[in-house]
């Protein structure tokens, strides 16, 4: 039950895409032609004909979006089948290397439609994930937050950044979120502006 910014209304999976592009893709790509000597930016769009370009408004679709950033992982991403990445290691414990920690994964490795994660699991993916947190509505958590990303990681979706920042807002905390265009994993181009919005808050 996310609400978007603006009218834009509760997030799903069929309108996700369109928020996503309204509202940080296209900007960012904006920003990004902006800032660009004319000559860079003429080349920039000649290499990238799947961005148009047309009086001062530029667009592209999220299929040619995707396309570009490419893919970096398989199905599941972080709990797969054979338990070889990080993520199931960090849910190992004295006696067991790695574990699944979701019904889906370790449902369609072992065959068995009825299997479920072990129990103790429930309390340490809670405590992995911000969002559990936040459901708390807890009085200690910030109340401000700086988060960026750049819009050419293919680690993880930009879903889990946006997902993030929407429920922080939806619990009426002060957010700013940006993606930086063509930008990877955890990138962050803009340390002034964070010392700026830290001396914003804080008065000092």
């Amino acid at each position: 039950n996310l609400q978007g910014k603006e009218s834009f209304g509760t997030l799903t999976a069929p309108n996700y895409q369109d928020y996503l592009l309204e509202y940080y893709l296209f900007p960012s790509l904006s920003k990004y032609l902006s800032d660009l000597p004319s000559t860079e930016r003429d080349k920039y769009l000649r290499n990238n004909q799947w961005i148009t370009s047309k009086n001062n408004s530029t667009g592209f679709s999220f299929k040619d979006y995707l396309k570009h950033i490419g893919r970096m992982k398989g199905l599941p991403a972080f709990d797969d089948f054979e338990k070889k990445k990080p993520e199931p290691l960090l849910f190992g414990n004295d006696t067991i290397n790695a574990r699944h920690f979701t019904d889906f994964s370790i449902q369609y490795s072992t065959g068995n439609q009825s299997a479920k994660i072990d129990a103790d699991l429930k309390m340490l993916i809670n405590m992995m994930s911000a969002m559990y947190f936040i459901n708390l509505d807890n009085s200690d958590c910030a109340s401000y937050w700086w988060i960026r990303n750049g819009t050419k990681d293919n680690h993880t979706s930009q879903t889990v950044m946006i997902n993030l920042a929407t429920k922080l807002q939806n619990a009426n905390k002060e957010v700013d979120t940006w993606l930086f265009w063509d930008g990877g994993h955890c990138d962050d181009y803009d340390p002034e502006g964070f010392i700026e919005w830290l001396g914003t808050i804080t008065r000092y």
